[in-house]
């Protein structure tokens, strides 16, 4: 990226020294600043929910990728949320990371996982990337805004709803069913 920047500094400043000698006023631009959304925080939430009569696993995105493994003989569910705030400085995007939270909620036939952010980013991007672990004989449902989706080894069905993203069900069986708005639907299964 440095020889492109490197090039692109040095057309800026070819264009600027003929706009200067033509008497126009020109504006300086930093031409290494990612933009407004640049720096980063990162905090990562992980939790366990044990289960007892759940026959489905329900996951509601905003954005990010969506990992989900079906484990033989796994009695529990394992849900890891790297939680991620760009801003314009780390200190902002820090003091926003408690602005995104990820609830978990269980019924006697489902358990139920759900991010919440603000809907107003104040110049921010939120995102949220799960990796799941759970039984493979659970029936799967995952609806995400923008991200992609992937499933592997889901044996009593999937069902994934994608406004924004890819969707790739793998070595799966039972039944699929997908929709995805801007994006791709690759599955494999069996």
């Amino acid at each position: 990226m440095k020889s492109i920047g490197n090039v692109g500094r040095g057309l800026a400043l070819t264009a600027g020294c003929c706009l200067f000698l033509s008497g126009c006023i020109v504006g300086i631009i930093d031409l290494d600043d990612d933009g407004p959304w640049d720096k980063e925080a990162i905090s990562v939430v992980t939790r366990t929910v044990p289960l007892t009569s759940q026959e489905e696993f329900q996951l509601t995105g905003l954005n990010g990728t969506v990992l989900v493994v079906g484990l033989p003989g796994a009695d529990e569910i394992t849900i890891r949320a790297t939680k991620r705030v760009n801003s314009s400085s780390v200190v902002d995007a820090e003091a926003h990371l408690s602005d995104i939270h990820i609830s978990v909620h269980t019924s006697s036939a489902v358990v139920f996982v759900e991010t919440d952010q603000p809907s107003h980013s104040g110049n921010r991007s939120y995102v949220v990337d799960y990796e799941i672990t759970l039984p493979d004989d659970l029936f799967l449902s995952v609806v995400n805004a923008n991200g992609n989706v992937t499933s592997e080894g889901m044996l009593w069905g999937v069902e994934t709803e994608v406004a924004n993203g890819n969707v790739e069900i793998v070595g799966g069986g039972g039944s699929a069913w997908a929709t995805v708005g801007n994006g791709n639907l690759t599955a494999d299964l069996f």
